[in-house]
């Protein structure tokens, strides 16, 4: 299907998280690919395992802390945003405990993550851009590009999305 969706013009500020979240879209894909390629779940789980806690985690910290924070307690996209982190939390959570498999939990993450990542860059954060003046933008560009994680991609030794090879 082809879309005419012009690529989104992101404030300077917000774009480092704009990469994260094409790397989550990443994720989402791997997810997607190894199941459709049938490799085991468990590899698959521990490597979004891997992800959550070297990768989302933080994000969702920064997001939280930086972000988030310059709307009221009570704004509804804030609070969707905030349930969707927590959703994110918990089926990580399951996976985590799902030793030997985890496949419904996979799909519901990638489907989940894929959602969240969706909702803040076509709603959020444009939300968030609008309702800022461009100085505050400024500001929170230099506190974001002060916590950003610098040189944290992740290296994993079994790239099942790939090919199915045993380990």
């Amino acid at each position: 299907m082809i879309t005419n969706r012009k690529p989104v013009k992101r404030s300077p500020a917000l774009v480092p998280l704009s990469r994260d979240h094409h790397d989550g879209l990443l994720l989402c894909w791997k997810i997607r690919e190894g199941t459709r390629k049938a490799v085991d779940a468990d590899r698959i789980r521990r490597y979004v395992i891997h992800c959550f806690e070297r990768e989302l985690a933080a994000h969702f910290q920064e997001e939280e802390a930086l972000v988030f924070t310059v709307l009221a307690a009570d704004d509804p996209m804030k609070r969707t945003a905030l349930a969707q982190h927590e959703e994110l939390r918990r089926l990580a959570g399951e996976l985590e405990k799902a030793h030997g498999g985890g496949q419904a939990y996979l799909a519901a993450f990638a489907d989940k993550l894929d959602e969240h990542i969706r909702y803040e860059e076509r709603a959020l954060f444009p939300y968030i851009e609008a309702k800022l003046s461009g100085e505050q933008l400024q500001e929170m560009g230099l506190a974001i590009e002060a916590m950003h994680r610098k040189g944290t991609a992740s290296v994993w030794p079994d790239p099942f999305w790939e090919k199915n090879l045993p380990i």
